[in-house]
């Protein structure tokens, strides 16, 4: 038996016990042990046979649990003991007393039946509110790793169609970097796998993800494409990151920016402290002074937020702006995936 039982037990006992001490002190008992008595053995049928019903009838409403067991233990007590002949004889001069004790008894034991039935109803509620939002958490991670593999699953076909043909494309004209290339995706699908397999990865594990991305753009853009990634001494490689939520951005500043210059340009990625809580990383690159000549740079950015709500709950943060010829980006998480 649990201690917290044990103290439920003990402070239903104290309860019944001060009502038949009541009782006696009314004028309604003779005798102090009989009210106390009628009064415990109330109390504890009630609960008993609550605790039964409970156990044996797991569908039938608290109400009608406690109204049943308040009726079972009235009737067990107002006529077991008078059909026993123990009432009359303890009472042969008086037998109203006896009535008047479980009378008595049982209206504030039921009193403090409705007190109890109150609280378990609040404490039923507040059980199912909790399990209702343990569902609905699990049902965001299940739908946030299903947008992560769906997310991996659209961006890796089209581009490891498009990495291979320009690997065989490159095989005749230039083997040596046909073969960088080869090494670059292998190490990009090494990467992927060990995204693909965790809820969170280190920053190192993600810019090396990033690294890998770059270098076969690199291969492919040539000399048009120019990159640089910097990271604060307070920034810490190995806090944890949700895995695939760089590379989108990373892919729209290589597709809606470099690859519409003529002569290319630069992608800036630097993790940076913001008061030793949150990360900031700032993400710059050269674009078209007009804006994008090609659509769905936004669907990346609302799927990128979308993520950030599921995960971090509101304390992750993402800001663009461009001005003139440079699109910057602003991605702003509490440190190690903590969502305060």
């Amino acid at each position: 038996m649990s201690v917290n039982l044990l103290r439920r037990h003990g402070l239903l006992f104290t309860i019944c016990c001060m009502i038949g001490v009541l009782i006696y002190l009314m004028g309604w008992s003779a005798y102090l042990s009989i009210s106390l008595f009628v009064s415990v053995g109330i109390g504890f049928t009630i609960r008993l046979t609550r605790y039964w019903l409970s156990k044996n009838y797991t569908n039938m409403p608290l109400s009608v649990q406690f109204v049943s067991a308040i009726f079972i233990a009235l009737a067990l007590w107002g006529s077991a003991p008078l059909l026993m002949g123990w009432a009359q004889t303890v009472y042969q001069h008086n037998l109203r007393q006896y009535i008047g004790i479980v009378a008595m008894g049982g209206f504030f034991t039921v009193v403090i039946s409705f007190v109890y039935y109150r609280t378990e109803q609040t404490m039923a509620l507040k059980k199912a509110l909790l399990q209702a939002e343990l569902d609905q958490a699990k049902h965001e991670k299940v739908l946030a790793e299903t947008e992560l593999k769906l997310l991996q699953s659209q961006m890796e076909p089209h581009f490891l169609f498009n990495t291979l043909a320009t690997i065989q494309a490159l095989i005749d004209i230039d083997p040596k970097q046909a073969n960088d290339m080869l090494n670059a995706l292998t190490a990009l699908l090494r990467q992927s796998l060990t995204h693909a397999r965790r809820a969170w990865v280190s920053l190192e594990d993600e810019l090396a993800f990033i690294r890998a991305y770059l270098a076969i753009q690199a291969v492919r853009l040539g000399e048009r494409l120019d990159t640089e990634i910097t990271v604060a001494d307070s920034v810490s490689l190995a806090t944890q990151f949700p895995p695939m939520l760089l590379q989108p951005l990373i892919e729209n500043a290589v597709i809606h920016g470099i690859e519409q210059l003529p002569y290319g340009g630069k992608i800036t990625i630097r993790l940076l402290s913001q008061d030793s809580t949150r990360l900031l990383i700032v993400i710059e690159n050269s674009m078209l002074a007009e804006g994008s000549q090609k659509s769905g740079n936004g669907v990346a950015l609302d799927n990128i937020k979308s993520r950030l709500q599921q995960i971090y709950q509101g304390s992750g943060h993402i800001d663009i702006s461009q001005q003139q010829e440079t699109f910057l980006l602003k991605l702003e998480v509490p440190f190690n995936g903590s969502a305060v």
